[in-house]
C-alpha cells in the first residue's frame, strides 16, 4: 500500500508540475512610493524554451491597461522568429514598455529586435517620466553576470523623483551603497521554479540564496520586488511556483 501511495503522490506531483507552466498568477502590490501609477512587471519569458503562458500574459496586460510595463530580461536564448517578434510588439503596443537584458539575452540581433518591437531597453541608462503627482526616474542596469553593471547613472535622479531600479538579477543589491533608490525590481530566480508545498524555493540560481526567492522585501533604504517570471528554464516544469505577472500600484 505504501508503494501504491508513493506512486500516486509522484504521479500527482508530476501532473501538477507539467500543468503549472501553462497558468498565470497576477500578484498586486500596493506601495506608497511615487505618484499614482499602475505598472505591470514581467520577466523571464525564455521564448526559445516554448513553455510560457503567452496568451494569458497578453490578455492580463490588455485587461489591466497599465500606465507602464517593465520587462526584466531573459527574453530568449536566441534571436526571435517572426512570430515571437510580433508577440512582443503586441505587448509593447499596450503601454510604454521599458526593459533590461538578462543573462541569456546575449545576441546583439536580439537586442535590435527588442527595440524594433517597441521596447526601450535600458543599459546602464536612466529616463525620467512625469506624472500628475510627480516624476519617476527609471534606471535600467546591465546584468550582473552577462553585462557590466554600473549604478553611476542613478546620480541623474532629482531629489524629488521616485527612483525605480530595473535589474534582471536581485544580486544587484550587493552593489548598492549610498545611491538613492526607492524601489528595485528584478526577476531571474523564477521563484525557485520548483518549490516546497509552502512555496519556499529549493534553488534560485542567485547568490542571495533561497531567502530572496520572490515577493516583496524591505531593505535598509529601499523595497525589493522579485517576480517569479513567466517562462521556465531547464526543465519545462514548475511546482508550487506559478508563473507570475506583478502589478504595482504606486502612490497607494
Amino acid at each position: 500500500m505504501l508503494k501504491i501511495g508513493l506512486g500516486i503522490t509522484a504521479l500527482l506531483l508530476l501532473t501538477r508540475g507539467v500543468f503549472e507552466p501553462t497558468q498565470l498568477a497576477v500578484t498586486e502590490i500596493a506601495l506608497p512610493e511615487g505618484p499614482q501609477a499602475t505598472i505591470a512587471v514581467y520577466s523571464d519569458l525564455h521564448l526559445a524554451k516554448g513553455r510560457a503562458p503567452l496568451a494569458k500574459l497578453k490578455k492580463a496586460l490588455a485587461d489591466l491597461e497599465p500606465d507602464l510595463v517593465f520587462a526584466l530580461g531573459d527574453f530568449s536564448e536566441r534571436p526571435l522568429d517572426q512570430h515571437e517578434l510580433a508577440y512582443l510588439s503586441s505587448l509593447a503596443s499596450l503601454a510604454p514598455t521599458f526593459g533590461v537584458l538578462g543573462n541569456n539575452d546575449t545576441s546583439p540581433e536580439l537586442v535590435r529586435q527588442l527595440e524594433r518591437a517597441g521596447l526601450t531597453i535600458l543599459q546602464n541608462q536612466g529616463v525620467r517620466l512625469s506624472f500628475q503627482q510627480g516624476d519617476i526616474y527609471i534606471y535600467g542596469v546591465e546584468d550582473v553576470r552577462a553585462g557590466k553593471p554600473s549604478l553611476s547613472g542613478l546620480a541623474g535622479a532629482a531629489s524629488g523623483d521616485c527612483v525605480i531600479l530595473l535589474s534582471h538579477s536581485p544580486e544587484i543589491i550587493n552593489q548598492l551603497t549610498d545611491q538613492k533608490v526607492d524601489l528595485i525590481l528584478s526577476g531571474h530566480t523564477h521563484g525557485g521554479q520548483i518549490c516546497l508545498p509552502t512555496g519556499q524555493a529549493v534553488i534560485t540560481h542567485s547568490k542571495l540564496g533561497p531567502k530572496y526567492d520572490s515577493g516583496l522585501f524591505s531593505l535598509d533604504n529601499a523595497k525589493l520586488v522579485i517576480t517569479r517570471g513567466v517562462g521556465t528554464s531547464g526543465l519545462p516544469f514548475r511546482l508550487f511556483c506559478l508563473p507570475e505577472l506583478v502589478v504595482l500600484r504606486l502612490g497607494r
